[in-house]
């Protein structure tokens, strides 16, 4: 039995516009009338959403971070696990095994 890195990708019904040096995430929707649906996000956020754009799994994205950025393996993997779990109970990534029903 094999085992498929973990790995994350953008939802669907989003718009992202990058504005100077941040990210911007709009969901569009019903909840696209709700400000506090709309989320910015600072450089190291957006390194990660593109990556997730990319379809890049867990390893990946922490290898780059650690090469872009002065942190531990350690330290970027519980910091993406947290920004990943933030980005999920938003809306805005899902697992890329979940079915897109």
């Amino acid at each position: 039995m094999s085992t498929e890195p973990l790995r994350f990708i953008q939802a669907e019904n989003l718009v992202t516009r990058q504005i100077v040096d941040e990210t911007v995430i709009v969901p569009i929707g019903s909840s696209a009338g709700d400000l506090n649906a709309i989320f910015t996000l600072n450089p190291v956020g957006t390194k990660i959403w593109e990556m997730l754009g990319a379809a890049a799994d867990n390893d990946l994205i922490v290898q780059s971070i650690c090469e872009e950025y002065a942190v531990t393996p350690e330290e970027a993997e519980k910091d993406l696990v947290e920004f990943q779990d933030i980005l999920r109970t938003a809306g805005l990534i899902r697992s890329s095994q979940q079915s897109r029903g």
